[in-house]
């Protein structure tokens, strides 16, 4: 016996292309919480291309807060699976000091193929306060990363201290963070 609820027929209440977007961490309506970023911390989150690839030009965020003060260093960027540098941004503050949905661009586009992933991270290093971003309630490191490795966490910290995008190891992943909502487009 299985539970239908749509009498049969498949209903996705939300999909990633109703907002333009080519995936995303999940409907933004959902994104009711937030935490506020700490300056110099490299937060990452695993983007999966599941059937068909992804030309990733753009990450977007959802601040709930605006970070205030001027940038030593305020990024977005992409990495492989194994953590090596692919791609970020120019100093994306401005999108990080308002409450308005944030696009960051990356410098070059990055094609993941079908069923490979890459990291995805945001660095904020604003002078008086850093941007608070939403994330699904209640979401944090440890129940989104249900039965991951450290090296295979979909959301964590890979480096603190940081003035610039910088490689890191996967399995040296804290996964005890709160995970930002992000999409790619």
């Amino acid at each position: 016996m299985t539970f239908d609820p749509f009498g049969g027929t498949t209903q996705t209440p939300w999909l990633p292309s109703d907002n333009t977007l080519l995936a995303a961490a999940g409907d933004p309506f959902a994104a009711t919480a937030a935490n506020a970023l700490i300056a110099g911390t490299q937060y990452i989150f695993k983007i999966t291309a599941r059937s068909s690839p992804l030309l990733i030009s753009n990450l977007w965020f959802l601040p709930s807060a605006a970070g205030v003060g001027a940038s030593t260093g305020t990024f977005a960027g992409l990495f492989t699976a194994a953590g090596v540098p692919l791609t970020g941004s120019a100093d994306a503050a401005a999108v990080f000091q308002s409450t308005n949905p944030a696009q960051v661009p990356m410098l070059v586009p990055q094609l993941v193929p079908p069923g490979g992933s890459v990291y995805g991270a945001v660095l904020s290093n604003l002078a008086t306060t850093q941007p608070s971003l939403r994330c699904g309630v209640g979401a944090t490191g440890g129940p989104v990363n249900v039965g991951l490795t450290a090296a295979l966490a979909r959301f964590g910290i890979n480096g603190t201290g940081l003035t610039a995008l910088t490689g890191f190891t996967p399995s040296g992943t804290n996964v005890a963070t709160f995970c930002p909502w992000w999409g790619v487009s």
